[in-house]
C-alpha cells in the first residue's frame, strides 16, 4: 500500500477520469431561422435525446416535438420576438444548450387584400318563385358568394343582418332566412370577416387585424293572398259603383305590362254603356298563389288567382229591364317588381245565374 502511494506522490501516470456516456448534447438546428408568428418546424440534431425531452427556444417550449432517434428532434417554434435565441433540450434530466442558435426574423409588414363579395342573391324555393321575394313566414335561401386571395373562403366569417325583421339560420356563405309575419320591404345584409396576423413593427409580434367587407340585397315582404283579395274586390266594389266613370281609375290596378287590361278596360266601358248597376254583392276572394301557374276559368295563365262570388242587379239602359247575375269573378293577378309588386292582370265572369233573352251581354 505504502508503495503504491509514493509512486502516485512521485509523478506517476494518472488514471483518466471516466467520461459520462449519457451526456445530452445539441450540436444543430436546421432551418436556422423563422418567421417571429412562429409555425416553423425545424430539426435539432445532437446525441442522447430520450422520449420526453423538452424542447424550448428563446425560453419559450415548442411544440409538437418528436423524438425522431437519439441524434434528432423535430419540433415546430413558437411566436418570439425578432432577433437570435438559444435552443435547449432537456432529456432525462441533462440539459444542452445551443447558443444563439435560432434566429426570428419579422415576416412584416403584411399586405392583405379584403375578400371580394361577388354576389349576393336571395331566392324561394316555389317553382317559379321570383328572386328577392317572400310571404310573411317564409323561408328562403341566400347566398353568398365570395373570393379571397389569401384565405379560403370556408375559414372567413360571415355576419348576417336584415332590416326586414325574420331570422337567420345555419352558418357560412349560404343561410335561410324566415320571413316575419308582417309585410315589408328591406335588405338583406351579409358582411364578411376575414383576420389575419400582421407584424408589431418593433417586436415583429402578430398583431390581430381583419377586414371587413358588405354586401346588401333588397327583400320584399308580402301578404300575397291578402294583398291579392284586396285589389281583386277593390276592383269589383268600383265595378259595382256605376257612379265611377272613369274606368281608369276602375283599373289603377292592373298592370300595364298584361294584355289581358285592354280588354278589361272594354268590357267596363261597354258596361258603363249599357247598363246602370242599382245593388250588388262582392263576397270575400278565395286566393291561390302558383307562380306562372294556370287559373281554372278559362285556363288563364297568371301568378295568383283570386275566386270572388259575386251578385249584381242592374237596368238594362237600352231598354229599361231589369236583371240579374250572379256567379264568381276570376280575377287573375301576376308579379311586377318594377311596378311595386302585385298587380291585376284580367278578370273573367263565371255566371250561376244569368238572363239568356238579353241582346247585350253584362258582362263577360
Amino acid at each position: 500500500m505504502c508503495v503504491a502511494v509514493v509512486v502516485a506522490s512521485c509523478g506517476g501516470p494518472s488514471t483518466p477520469s471516466p467520461v459520462a456516456t449519457n451526456a445530452v448534447t445539441v450540436t444543430s438546428i436546421s432551418p436556422k431561422s423563422g418567421s417571429t408568428f412562429g409555425g416553423a418546424t425545424v430539426t435539432i440534431s445532437g446525441t442522447n435525446f430520450e422520449t420526453g425531452s423538452v424542447v424550448s427556444i428563446g425560453g419559450t417550449a415548442m411544440t409538437s416535438v418528436t423524438v425522431v432517434s437519439a441524434s434528432t428532434i423535430t419540433a415546430v417554434t413558437p411566436p418570439h420576438a425578432s432577433g437570435s435565441t438559444d435552443v435547449s433540450v432537456t432529456s432525462n434530466g441533462h440539459l444542452a444548450i445551443l447558443g444563439s442558435g435560432f434566429s426570428y426574423v419579422s415576416p412584416g409588414p403584411i399586405s392583405n387584400s379584403p375578400p371580394t363579395i361577388v354576389s349576393l342573391t336571395v331566392q324561394g324555393i316555389r317553382f317559379g318563385e321570383p328572386p328577392q321575394f317572400a310571404d310573411v313566414s317564409e323561408e328562403i335561401n341566400v347566398t353568398a358568394v365570395v373570393q379571397d386571395v389569401e384565405t379560403p373562403v370556408q375559414q372567413l366569417t360571415y355576419e348576417w343582418a336584415s332590416t326586414a325583421g325574420g331570422a337567420f339560420s345555419g352558418t357560412g356563405a349560404t343561410v335561410k332566412w324566415r320571413a316575419g309575419a308582417t309585410a315589408v320591404n328591406g335588405l338583406l345584409t351579409v358582411t364578411v370577416v376575414e383576420r389575419y396576423n400582421d407584424a408589431d413593427p418593433t417586436s415583429g409580434l402578430p398583431i390581430p387585424k381583419e377586414n371587413r367587407v358588405s354586401r346588401s340585397v333588397a327583400v320584399s315582404v308580402h301578404n300575397s293572398p291578402k294583398e291579392v283579395g284586396d285589389m281583386a274586390r277593390q276592383f269589383l266594389l268600383d265595378f259595382s259603383d256605376s257612379t265611377i266613370r272613369d274606368v281608369s281609375f276602375i283599373l289603377r290596378n292592373f298592370s300595364d305590362s298584361c294584355p289581358d287590361k285592354a280588354s278589361e278596360f272594354s268590357d267596363v266601358t261597354d258596361n258603363r254603356k249599357h247598363f246602370k248597376i242599382t245593388s250588388s254583392s262582392v263576397g270575400p276572394a278565395a286566393v291561390t298563389v302558383d307562380f306562372a301557374g294556370l287559373c281554372p276559368f278559362r285556363v288563364r295563365r297568371a301568378d295568383a288567382c283570386a275566386q270572388v262570388p259575386v251578385d249584381w242587379v242592374s237596368i238594362y239602359l237600352d231598354d229599361g229591364s231589369t236583371q240579374r247575375v250572379a256567379g264568381v269573378d276570376q280575377v287573375t293577378a301576376i308579379y311586377r317588381p318594377l311596378e311595386g309588386g302585385w298587380k291585376l292582370c284580367g278578370s273573367d265572369f263565371n255566371p250561376r245565374t244569368a238572363p239568356t233573352n238579353l241582346p247585350h251581354a253584362f258582362i263577360r
